[in-house]
């Protein structure tokens, strides 16, 4: 006699749903695509498989992208969100479907997880598994859910965003107009530094950018050891500090920022070497130069001429005029005498 009892005697329903996006990082304004597989791998055949699908916080459908093996289906119950229900039809043992549909990253999702969650329902209700009223499955043993899906982005806030952008260029200005006109060239390879020791390298037309800094005030410096040969750079703007080497950049919220950088001395030998450069094509690296100075953080380069106020060494004190002095013509001529 055998007392052996069978720990699932029921035959396991197989219905098993996986869900993917098109990107992993989407930003406020975007549209994405869900894609959820669903399969039937035992148990028996479903004559209706309904698909529960739970946008993240911020998200909204699209009208009319639901599509079932790139066939048009109508629009889900719950239109547009947050609670989806799809229709995707019957499903035999052994075949799947693919439910793909659109949706719009919308302002508030920053405040959610980005997490969309999803699970199908099969049975053999007329009518379909899912209430339409409460968008929720019929509480009946004819029901049979799959397992849950989830799929996580990252959401940045686009041109919400508290984050600013740097952007620029370098370039030889030989008609001291602080413009670069059509003839005058954008210097590649030069290295700029912000406060923190982040870096960027101006490409093969002198322009730079550098995006998601925090909304406060930076300082942004050129490593004079990347320049060409006996560049001498000019002021750009009253923004510059105390030399044309650094600049400052009050950044504010979301902002694109501009901040050039100007050589003033458009001397041949600077423009043999800038056009050096530019044959190398675009420019991955830094270029530098033998016998330039290093990078020096202080507010003034080193071939500044030294003042006064340059270290705690400061000049002495001038002395006030004596308050009396010797007579002279002036002084007599204001009592009507002149002295020869």
């Amino acid at each position: 006699m055998h007392n052996h009892i069978p720990l699932d005697p029921q035959i396991a329903p197989g219905l098993v749903i996986t869900k993917t996006g098109d990107r992993k990082t989407v930003e406020v304004g975007d549209s994405l695509v869900y894609t959820i597989t669903i399969r039937q791998t035992a148990g028996a055949s479903m004559g209706t498989v309904n698909v529960i699908d739970r946008l993240p916080h911020g998200f909204t459908y699209i009208d009319g992208t639901a599509r079932v093996d790139n066939a048009g289906i109508a629009n889900p119950l719950g239109k547009p969100g947050p609670t989806l229900v799809f229709d995707v039809g019957a499903l035999a043992v052994g075949q799947q479907k693919v439910l793909t549909y659109r949706v719009r990253v919308g302002v508030g999702s920053q405040q959610g997880d980005g997490i969309n969650r999803a699970r199908a329902y099969g049975c053999s209700i007329d009518g379909g598994c899912v209430d339409p009223t409460t968008l929720t499955p019929y509480p009946n043993g004819g029901v049979v859910p799959s397992n849950p899906a989830e799929y996580r982005v990252i959401i940045s806030g686009g041109v919400f965003a508290d984050e600013g952008c740097v952007l620029g260029k370098i370039f030889v200005d030989c008609n001291v107009n602080h413009v670069q006109d059509k003839e005058e060239l954008g210097i590649p390879g030069v290295r700029m530094y912000f406060e923190d020791g982040t870096w960027m390298v101006s490409d093969s037309e002198g322009k730079y950018s550098y995006c998601g800094l925090p909304p406060k005030s930076h300082t942004l410096k050129v490593d004079p050891s990347t320049l060409p040969v006996g560049s001498r750079l000019t002021t750009s703007s009253n923004r510059n500090l105390g030399d044309a080497d650094s600049l400052f950049i009050d950044l504010k919220n979301g902002e694109l920022h501009r901040a050039d950088f100007i050589e003033g001395s458009c001397s041949n030998p600077v423009i043999e070497q800038v056009k050096a450069r530019r044959t190398q094509g675009e420019i991955r690296a830094p270029e530098t130069e033998r016998n330039q100075q290093p990078l020096r953080f202080e507010s003034k380069p080193a071939r500044a001429p030294q003042q006064g106020t340059d270290s705690a060494n400061q000049r002495p004190i001038v002395e006030p005029r004596p308050t009396t002095s010797a007579p002279t013509g002036t002084d007599d001529a204001r009592n009507g005498e002149v002295q020869p």
